[in-house]
């Protein structure tokens, strides 16, 4: 049959086997396994689960949730009631018009919060501009190459946009 597969009870009677990554899948779609393998967004079904991703496209998925959840701030709480602290502090821009300050502002925080969430990327690059009322943020990044504590040797860079409502 070939690969691994992985049982996930969702509950006690209905058991659902869901493909696992396969070891060495890395190496045969030119990807490094450690880059890992998960649920990505967006969250869509995909059979009896939610679809999965590995390597760039799941770096790429959490970049993206780390960017879109609320951080714990001056404000409040963080948006994970079990991990207050984890996402960006990009929310407190909301409201505000794209001037220099909240540009740098907004770069501080993706810097800081994928420095912190994320240790598998290098931030290369961040553009923030406006279109309308909504803040779009590009995060440019390249991708550690080993699976080494303090490696800086990296892959291709990647880029990721997200969009944020400044008014409701």
């Amino acid at each position: 049959m070939g690969g691994h597969q992985a049982q996930w009870p969702l509950n006690p009677r209905t058991p659902v086997t869901s493909p696992a990554l396969p070891s060495g899948a890395g190496v045969a779609t030119g990807q490094p396994d450690f880059l890992g393998f998960g649920i990505v967004t967006p969250f869509v079904r995909a059979a009896n689960d939610f679809a999965t991703g590995g390597g760039v496209a799941l770096v790429k998925s959490c970049v993206e949730q780390i960017l879109g959840v609320r951080a714990l701030g001056p404000h409040g709480g963080g948006e994970l009631r079990w991990r207050t602290e984890f996402g960006s502090l990009l929310y407190l821009l909301r409201h505000r018009g794209l001037t220099t300050i909240s540009r740098h502002l907004a770069q501080e925080y993706v810097r800081d919060a994928l420095a912190r969430w994320e240790p598998r990327v290098t931030v290369t690059f961040v553009d923030v501009s406006q279109q309308g009322r909504i803040l779009i943020v590009r995060v440019r990044f390249s991708l550690i190459a080993q699976n080494v504590a303090g490696n800086r040797v990296t892959l291709p860079a990647e880029e990721v946009a997200v969009e944020i409502p400044l008014a409701a």
